[in-house]
């Protein structure tokens, strides 16, 4: 590391120690501590950002032990492509902590390559979050949380590294949020919204959220999916979205996922009606997944259920499908054609500039 462009007003405390024959390099930053642009900062002892101190990162930090974050620590936006690797040696045991508590810390690009993180600081990912190993597990009660922002991606995300807890987008984009219970992942896609500010907030449960919330109203739903939920809320201008949800053969009930293609919905506990609500669902068994054929509303408990496709032969026909509120039809689809097989559609079309 350069001090010279490196380093500056720096009261900077550095101690040492050794464990296991290894020593152990901690910072403590009370004053302005920056790292430039191609430079490389390892920590391999606990980092302590006070609350009087302000780290920029432009370059690439290492921090292979604990993080405590009270004062002020973002990348520069005006040097692209810093990066934050959360690291542990091959023989550590423990998990890392992230610390600091509600106070905002703002990374660019970040990879998590350790045991685990213990997350009770609110942290945001405005660039790519890799997860490369062990789960990022969200502590709520100690005011942890993790935001990925307009201009951020996942890369790596799967049954060995995810986030465990609730995962925040605050963006109008899609995206796929990367949640699981800490052995299966099971993401949930949120669509692009049309509105104005977006926080929607997601967490995958496999214990009931709705204990004593049975299903037992006669209507198309034949049975629920009773061993995994997603929980949405959002507070969002206009949260109504494209919802997708994904399956897994190693969690549903078998019975699901007989005729996927034919008989898989999405549905959403109705709170008001105390009953599930049947959302529709479009089925790709190639990526296994199921959406909304419309927006709904990104607020509730939903899960995948049963339905019988012949309660209702009734045509729904969606030909005004503006997931982005941009105006224009993004897929066309008649519901329960199959039910009709001696049709024809005509489509005609009007150039409104002639």
């Amino acid at each position: 590391m350069k001090k010279g462009n490196t380093l500056k007003l720096i009261p900077v405390l550095i101690t040492s120690c050794v464990l296991h024959a290894q020593e152990k390099v901690e910072l403590y930053n009370t004053g302005e501590m920056f790292v430039s642009a191609n430079e490389v900062l390892f920590v391999s002892g606990e980092f302590v950002n006070s609350a009087q101190g302000n780290f920029v990162n432009s370059g690439d930090i290492y921090f292979l032990d604990d993080f405590s974050n009270t004062g002020a620590f973002v990348f520069s936006r005006s040097v692209k492509a810093s990066q934050v690797f959360f690291e542990q040696l091959s023989e550590a045991k423990a998990k890392q902590k992230i610390s600091g508590g509600a106070n905002s810390t703002l990374f660019e690009d970040v990879i998590f390559n350790s045991n685990g993180i213990d997350l009770e600081n609110e942290i945001s990912i405005a660039g790519k979050a890799y997860f490369e190993r062990g789960h990022v597990v969200v502590n709520t009660p100690l005011s942890g949380s993790i935001t990925f922002l307009e201009s951020s991606s996942v890369e790596g995300v799967g049954d060995e590294s995810h986030v465990v807890g609730m995962a925040d987008l605050d963006a109008k984009k899609e995206m796929e949020m990367p949640v699981g219970d800490g052995t299966y992942y099971r993401p949930i896609t949120l669509g692009e919204s049309s509105g104005l500010q977006n926080l929607f907030q997601t967490q995958y449960k496999r214990v009931n959220p709705l204990v004593g919330r049975a299903h037992n109203v006669k209507n198309a739903i034949i049975d629920i999916n009773n061993e995994e939920y997603w929980e949405v809320k959002n507070e969002a201008s206009n949260g109504a979205i494209i919802l997708t949800l994904s399956w897994n053969e190693q969690t549903p009930p078998s019975f699901l996922l007989a005729n996927p293609e034919k008989s898989l919905h999405i549905v959403r506990w109705d709170d008001k009606g105390l009953k599930w609500e049947d959302l529709g669902g479009i089925v790709d068994v190639s990526t296994k997944t199921v959406k909304t054929p419309i927006v709904v509303e990104a607020q509730g408990v939903f899960t995948l259920a049963l339905v019988d496709s012949d309660y209702n032969s009734e045509l729904k026909i969606y030909n005004a499908v503006s997931p982005d509120g941009d105006g224009k039809n993004d897929y066309f689809i008649i519901e329960n054609i199959d039910k009709y097989p001696n049709n024809s559609v005509q489509i005609d079309y009007y150039d409104k500039s002639k």
